[in-house]
């Protein structure tokens, strides 16, 4: 050290400082460790090297900046050697800390670098850490106390950016808003397996905080693009809150139920935005759309949790909620998608109801499915979507008597058959009355399907004479009839054909 401390001074190069500063600290070490064998005593005198080297680098500093470089970063280096050495005693160590995070506090005032709270705040951080294992003896009662600390220190800190980014000096929030983020962060991670109440409760202040901040913080927020995020993590936190909120009330009995309540908490999402509804329009984009979404989307979760628990009641429950939810919204906001989602669930309904009712009939489940595609199809040729209406109109009849003639072809199912008649002129006489050229064709051809289906077996077992008679008399008549109707049949044709090209698809 002397010789380095000699050679700066004979070269007239300041770098050689930094070596007699650094060397400084080993020789020191080594000492304290020859004459104090205790940890923590020797974390106290090393703390007071560093409270020197840091008095000297802002003596030399406020001359010329540079010279006080060696120094500080000395210190730094001592500033995380210290509460090592003093850890084993928490009141040192958190004394030790709490001196740490003013320290550099004063120094990122100092030089004016913002970045430089970074390591005070971790440093008050652990000094949290040590001052509750200095009151908090059992692990249990030391998680909850740490959780409810770094908790309040989160939103001390977040609150602290906020007041320093609207006092104008947005570069010293920050560093205050990172660290009071990441304080937030680590205790509501660790209260989701700290306990019931204390999750639920961490789960509320959690919400809370994101949706006042979502208000507080907007005009950054839409400058950054990202207005509505706080909002969306407040609904994730108030989802969470839910389910530790089921198991401290009822524990496993309301867990396997869950579904439903968590739809009810979608559609509590669809009723708040729709509230909110016509209010200013930093009100619309940040919670009446973000609660608006997040109650459509997270709907998905309970739904696939009925079909898995698959428990009948529950399922009709849950997609019975669904359904009120999506039609309650299609006729507020007059959003015709909607109300096909609140069909589509009030089949599923259905479907479960039946299955409570013990119904196996399988007509009981497709004659719901079938008159829903039916008249959503009908609905898109209102709106004049001819693709749409095409589609789903042809997938709601083939439903409908695609069903009943399958069940119509084993022997002595009249019942199915006759179910098929019926439902072939209702379609055919629904087309004609509306002039839609769809059902009239859908219709005919499940008649003809239908009487090829009943009538073509005993017809096959007619004997061969029979056969070429009936077909012969059939050919007959219908060329008796051309002959001596030519005109009229011509006429007749011609009309209707002109008609049917007048009529809809």
């Amino acid at each position: 050290m002397l010789l380095l401390a000699a050679a700066a001074w004979i070269f007239r190069d300041y770098r050689w400082v930094y070596g007699v500063v650094w060397l400084l600290m080993l020789p020191v070490y080594l000492l304290l460790d020859l004459l104090i064998p205790q940890p923590v005593h020797q974390g106290l005198l090393m703390a007071l090297m560093c409270l020197g080297y840091l008095a000297a680098g802002y003596a030399l500093g406020r001359r010329r900046r540079r010279l006080a470089w060696p120094f500080l970063s000395a210190a730094t280096l001592l500033s995380a050697v210290v509460p090592v050495l003093t850890w084993e005693s928490p009141w040192v160590a958190s004394l030790i800390l709490a001196a740490l995070t003013a320290l550099y506090a004063l120094t990122a005032l100092w030089l004016d670098w913002p970045w430089l709270l970074m390591p005070g705040l971790l440093a008050g951080n652990l000094a949290v850490l040590a001052l509750n294992r200095v009151f908090f003896e059992p692990r249990t009662v030391l998680e909850v106390a740490l959780i409810v600390s770094y908790t309040l220190l989160g939103i001390a800190l977040v609150f602290g950016g906020l007041s320093l980014r609207r006092s104008g000096r947005p570069r010293w929030a920050w560093p205050l808003y990172l660290a009071g983020v990441l304080d937030l962060a680590v205790g509501y991670g660790a209260s989701l397996g700290a306990g019931r109440w204390t999750s639920v409760a961490l789960s509320t202040v959690t919400a809370g905080l994101l949706l006042a901040f979502a208000w507080l913080e907007r005009d950054p927020l839409r400058a950054a693009r990202c207005r509505p995020l706080l909002t969306f993590l407040s609904v994730g936190a108030i989802l969470a809150g839910l389910f530790f909120l089921l198991d401290a009330v009822s524990g496993r009995s309301a867990l396997r139920v869950w579904p439903a309540y968590a739809a009810g908490l979608c559609a509590l999402f669809i009723a708040l935005a729709w509230l909110l509804h016509g209010r200013s329009e930093p009100v619309v984009q940040i919670y009446t759309r973000p609660l608006t979404y997040s109650g459509r989307l997270l709907i998905a979760i309970p739904l696939l949790g009925a079909v898995a628990l698959n428990s009948p009641i529950l399922g009709a429950v849950t997609f019975g909620i669904s359904a009120i939810m999506y039609a309650a919204d299609a006729v507020l906001r007059r959003e015709r998608h909607l109300g096909y989602l609140a069909v589509g669930g009030l089949v599923v309904t259905i479907w479960y109801v039946f299955q409570a009712l013990y119904v196996d009939e399988s007509q009981a489940y497709v004659a719901p499915l079938g008159l829903a595609l039916a008249g959503i199809g009908w609905n898109e040729r209102r709106y004049g979507r001819l693709l749409w209406y095409r589609l789903s109109t042809l997938a709601g009849l083939l439903t409908l008597m695609g069903a009943a003639f399958v069940q119509s072809l084993p022997r002595q199912a009249w019942a199915y058959a006759a179910l098929l008649l019926v439902e072939s002129l209702l379609a055919v006489a629904w087309g004609v009355r509306n002039r839609a050229r769809g059902y009239c064709q859908v219709g005919a051809l499940a008649l003809l399907a239908n009487a090829v289906a009943q009538l073509g077996p005993g017809f096959l077992e007619l004997t061969r004479w029979i056969q070429i008679g009936v077909s012969g008399a059939i050919l007959l008549g219908a060329g008796l009839a051309a002959l001596f109707k030519r005109e009229e049949i011509l006429a007749t044709r011609h009309r209707l054909t002109e008609q049917w090209r007048q009529w809809g698809p």
